[in-house]
């Protein structure tokens, strides 16, 4: 049980670390364009 909770846990680590990454990018384009 545990083990799975760590995999989640990184899981959604990740996601969000992608998340955050991809909308920094977008925001650096918005910024550039504006």
């Amino acid at each position: 049980m545990s083990l799975e909770s760590d995999v989640y846990v990184k899981d959604t680590s990740n996601y969000l670390q992608k998340l955050i990454f991809t909308y920094n990018i977008a925001n650096n384009i918005i910024t550039t364009y504006n």
